[in-house]
């Protein structure tokens, strides 16, 4: 018996560490999302400033 109840709270333990880790990771994946909105952004803005010196140094 006392084996049976020491593999159930292994068992236990086991399963909490893999609901933390999904927790863990679906907020990374959360903050990833919001990284590539931004690096989106940030790519059109540099396009954007790209544009704007090309079209400067054509003027010159």
């Amino acid at each position: 018996m006392k084996a049976a109840k020491k593999y159930m709270i292994m068992f236990i333990l086991i399963l909490l560490i893999n609901v933390i880790t999904v927790i863990m990771l679906y907020f990374q994946n959360e903050q990833l999302t919001e990284n590539q909105r931004e690096l989106k952004e940030l790519q059109v803005q540099l396009k954007d400033v790209n544009d704007g010196v090309k079209q400067l140094l054509e003027q010159q």
